[in-house]
């Protein structure tokens, strides 16, 4: 299972957006990383193995990773090197690789998502088992036509 780290730049509830000159540029800079600008990534070596590679998509550097707990400390210099932070995908900031906080520019995001996720699952399952049944029906209407039409002589 994967987790999404994000590197964001935010001021007052509002995305500042990272450009992709500043993510190659802050990558290597730091050494240890791979940049491919025309990919829009940014490689490093983990020190368990393996790599951790992010990419960058409108104006935030994305990972998802799988070392969930050594990416932190692998992110935390680059979201430095940005002037952005790192959070998690329970809006959740890092501020060290021990310590998170929820920030207050993530505050409505992570109330709207907490809706979302609090929506009942049943009225959903049940719109499908109507439709399901309408399928059915439907099917089992043009069998019995062909049938009956195929009676007649």
């Amino acid at each position: 299972m994967s987790v999404s780290l994000t590197i964001l730049r935010t001021l007052d509830g509002h995305k500042i957006p990272i450009s992709l000159e500043e993510f190659m540029a802050a990558a290597a800079a730091l050494g240890g990383w791979e940049t491919d600008a025309r990919k829009r990534l940014a490689s490093t070596a983990m020190p368990q193995g393996g790599y951790l590679t992010v990419r960058w998509a409108e104006g935030e550097v994305w990972a998802d990773v799988t070392a969930y707990e050594a990416a932190p400390a692998a992110l935390l210099p680059l979201a430095d090197a940005l002037r952005a932070r790192l959070r998690d995908e329970d809006f959740m900031t890092y501020s060290s690789v021990h310590e998170i906080y929820r920030h207050a520019d993530d505050e409505l995001e992570a109330s709207k998502a907490a809706r979302r996720s609090a929506l009942p699952i049943a009225p959903r399952a049940h719109f499908s088992r109507i439709l399901k049944l309408a399928i059915l029906v439907a099917l089992a209407s043009v069998a019995v036509a062909s049938w009956w039409s195929g009676r007649r002589p």
